[in-house]
């Protein structure tokens, strides 16, 4: 693939045997939506760490189901935004099946947050997001229930309204 290329909508949905380690999405600018996410009933590992560090728009539900997914790089120079259920299990059933590894997730240059775009993601313990952020879904972290879950945003405080998005024993801190 060229640089700047779209990854168009259901492009790779319910493929069970992509790289075991690494997807490299660094070309993409735009993910469309139920792109790359996984079979309800997939069973194999999938890949552990994905670049999408020139996406600028990551559509609805394009990395649902994805259990293995350990690091996710963001574009660290653009803004981009994060579409609803983008991330997300569609269910706990389906989380505790795929497994969740997911600890960390630094997007430092979101401006938007869809809703429910981390459901179920119960292994997060870690969360940035900075400056540029306009809006968060008010379900972006549904069923987060972990109470070791730390979300820091760098704005002021309640400048995103919803708090705790779904995340609800998340530790909330506000940097800006």
């Amino acid at each position: 693939f060229g640089n700047n290329t779209y990854l168009p909508n259901n492009f790779m949905t319910q493929c069970s045997h992509l790289n075991r380690d690494y997807l490299d999405f660094s070309r993409f600018v735009y993910i469309g939506s139920s792109s790359a996410s996984a079979h309800t009933s997939y069973d194999d590992p999938d890949f552990k760490r994905l670049n999408l560090s020139s996406a600028t728009t990551i559509g609805a539900s394009a990395f649902v189901n994805r259990g293995h997914l350990e690091e996710v790089i963001f574009n660290p120079n653009k803004t981009y935004t994060i579409g609803e259920s983008a991330f997300c299990f569609n269910s706990q059933a389906q989380r505790d099946k795929f497994g969740d590894v997911l600890t960390d997730v630094y997007m430092d240059k979101v401006s938007s947050l869809g809703r429910r775009a981390f459901r179920f993601r119960q292994s997060l313990k870690n969360v940035y997001i900075g400056a540029d952020c306009t809006s968060i879904g008010t379900t972006a972290f549904e069923s987060c229930t972990q109470a070791d879950l730390v979300i820091r945003i760098n704005q002021p405080k309640d400048n995103i309204k919803g708090a705790p998005w779904g995340a609800t024993n998340a530790t909330i801190v506000w940097e800006g």
